[in-house]
């Protein structure tokens, strides 16, 4: 899954901000009130937009070695 960029969080959010309610947010934005929930809590506690990195990925070589039994 891609991570949603910064503008769009922001936009949402301040939909939410301004008495819409997450799931009209969710349907206007095409995105989950799960979604919503978990963007305000990340504003919320690191008071950061930015997606969280360092999610291993399924692709990434780490993942290769464990799929081919050498980890």
């Amino acid at each position: 899954m891609k991570a949603c960029r910064i503008e769009v969080r922001r936009r949402v959010l301040e939909g939410c901000d301004a008495e819409v309610t997450e799931k009209a947010a969710a349907e206007k934005w095409r995105v989950s009130a799960k979604w919503i929930q978990k963007v305000k809590k990340r504003r919320r506690e690191p008071g950061s937009l930015e997606p969280i990195k360092g999610k291993p990925s399924l692709e990434g070589p780490i993942f290769q070695q464990f799929k081919s039994g050498r980890a």
